[in-house]
């Protein structure tokens, strides 16, 4: 049984900025037709790192990376629409911290039952297409200073 941890009304969770030859992960999500990078809660007994790899491989596949860096802790809300799902209800929110990593290998992906369809994308286009709810957590992941001198060496 998966249990994820809880801080108040926010999961704790983890999002991935998979990145191979300066091209972003997305997916595209089974239900919503939305895209995304990979993300998760954060189960009991695993730290922010753990995550990551476990739903960097479970979304994706892609197990071959050099971890280069980590933001801080940053929140989104959900939106009302959102919060009528009753699993969504008794939560605000998502507080999330985010990892890089450089993908060696875009032969071994493989995709869960969350995504659809996948593709390798810039920042730009990807900040540009993602679900609104997520756009100021996705300007802080792309506009940092470990995203930016992460640029410069890939």
């Amino acid at each position: 049984m998966k249990i994820a941890i809880q801080l108040g009304v926010y999961d704790l969770n983890v999002g991935i900025v998979a990145i191979h030859n300066g091209l972003i992960f997305v997916g595209k999500r089974f239900k919503q037709g939305t895209w995304q990078m990979p993300q998760g809660d954060i189960e009991y007994n695993e730290t922010p790192f753990q995550a990551a790899v476990r739903e960097l491989r479970e979304e994706t596949g892609i197990v071959n990376v050099e971890w280069l860096g980590e933001t801080n802790w940053h929140s989104y809300n959900f939106p009302d629409s959102v919060r009528k799902n009753k699993f969504f209800r008794s939560k605000s929110g998502k507080k999330q911290k985010w990892f890089y990593a450089n993908v060696y290998d875009i032969d071994e992906v493989s995709l869960n039952e969350e995504f659809v369809d996948y593709k390798w994308e810039a920042d730009e286009w990807v900040k540009r297409n993602i679900i609104g709810f997520k756009k100021s957590t996705y300007n802080y992941v792309f506009s940092n200073n470990i995203y930016e001198k992460i640029k410069t060496f890939i």
